[in-house]
Formats: C-alpha cells, structure tokens, sequence
C-alpha cells in the first residue's frame, strides 16, 4: 500500500485555521445582530440549503494569514469563486451601498 502524498498539517497551520474559524463566526454574529439573519456581504441573499449558497470566509487583502475580523468578509461559495475569479476588491463599508452585481 502507497503513503498519501498529503502532508499533514502542522500545528502552526492549526492554530491558524482555528483563528480564521473565530474570525468567521464572530462577524457573523455581527451580521446576526444587525441584520436579524446572516446575508452575504456581496448579494445581500441569506444562507440557503444549496451547497454552492453556504457561506465562506474570505481575506478582504489576499493574506491567509492576516486573520483578524477586519479582514473578514463572509459570502456565499459561489460568490467567493466569483470574486477570486473577476479579481473584484471588497471591503466591508462596500456592503452598505451594494445592490447587485
């Protein structure tokens, strides 16, 4: 039988996701207590039960590693694809005055 070829992650790299997880449910509990519901902060639509509408947590700079909950920015899956793939910057005032794509 062949060994994976999947490092496993370091412990540093643990303690890393773990803040990121805490960044992500804390801004969405900011969004909780704001808007009644958690909403994507690029199209405003709450969470749904499809697969590509469950939230992600993305890096407003591109750090991975600036895990702070200024950095955060919690949108659908699909939306998260559709910034990474039309390099669209976004900012967490933006999300006010945003109506649609």
């Amino acid at each position: 039988m062949r060994k994976s070829r999947i490092k496993p992650k370091s412990d540093k790299q643990k303690m890393r996701d773990a803040e990121w997880r805490a960044c992500g449910m804390f801004r969405r509990k900011d969004l909780m207590g704001k808007y009644g519901w958690c909403v994507c902060e690029f199209c405003r639509q709450p969470e749904g039960s499809h697969e590509f509408w469950r939230f992600d947590n993305h890096h407003i700079d591109g750090n991975r590693r600036n895990n702070v909950v200024a950095n955060s920015f919690i949108v659908h899956r699909k939306c998260h694809s559709y910034i990474h793939d039309k390099n669209i910057q976004v900012t967490q005032e933006g999300f006010e005055g945003r109506n649609e794509r």
